[in-house]
């Protein structure tokens, strides 16, 4: 029986290219589906992982803790995006980022030296890495200007707009320091929205 997180990931695959079953089938006996806790550490900064995920249930965070212990989150990964480390599996060095299941999580991991195989059966799978990759490029570019250039109210805005569904599984804390702005001055952006 074929699991429903093997399910998404093809659902996935073929609406960004024409994957016949064939491909699917032997790509989908590289894949391994894993549940974490609420809590749990999926990759510790330090450690190396070859593997990247797509989240099929959950939430999780992409972070960085500096030399005090305070954590800067950068990403949520919400159902339907993949996370991991792709910088450390590119340059295969140990991760730079933890992340961390938010609430109890389903993913499905691949290997990315095997799933560069693929890369010479067919086209596909090319064409599957390069619209993820162009989408995360995107992702990354929006969240740069937002620090950047936007203040923490619209920040919070675009949040609202980008995590629509995240807020209430997410603590205060959280939402703060993906804002990078203190749990106090979330406190006050949260009331004043509601004045207003």
């Amino acid at each position: 029986m074929k699991s429903a997180a093997k399910q998404e990931l093809k659902k996935l695959f073929q609406s960004i290219s024409d994957l016949p079953d064939s491909e699917w089938e032997a790509f989908e006996d590289q894949c391994t589906v894993i549940q974490y806790k609420k809590g749990e550490l999926i990759l510790r900064a330090g450690d190396f992982e070859s593997r990247l995920g797509l989240v099929t249930k959950g939430l999780v965070k992409r972070s960085f803790i500096n030399e005090n212990g305070k954590e800067y989150i950068h990403y949520f990964g919400r159902v339907g995006r993949f996370t991991g480390s792709y910088s450390a599996i590119l340059l295969k060095k140990p991760s730079i980022v933890n992340i961390t299941a938010i609430e109890d999580t389903e993913m499905i991991l691949f290997n990315m030296y095997e799933y560069e195989k693929f890369y010479k059966r067919h086209r596909a799978f090319e064409t599957i890495t390069r619209i993820s990759l162009e989408q995360h490029f995107i992702d990354r570019e929006k969240r740069e200007y937002q620090l950047l250039m936007l203040n923490a109210k619209e920040r919070y805005d675009e949040f609202l707009i980008d995590f629509p569904d995240c807020h209430n599984q997410l603590t205060n804390k959280d939402i703060a320091s993906y804002l990078r702005i203190t749990p106090e001055a979330f406190s006050r952006l949260i009331n004043n929205k509601t004045k207003t």
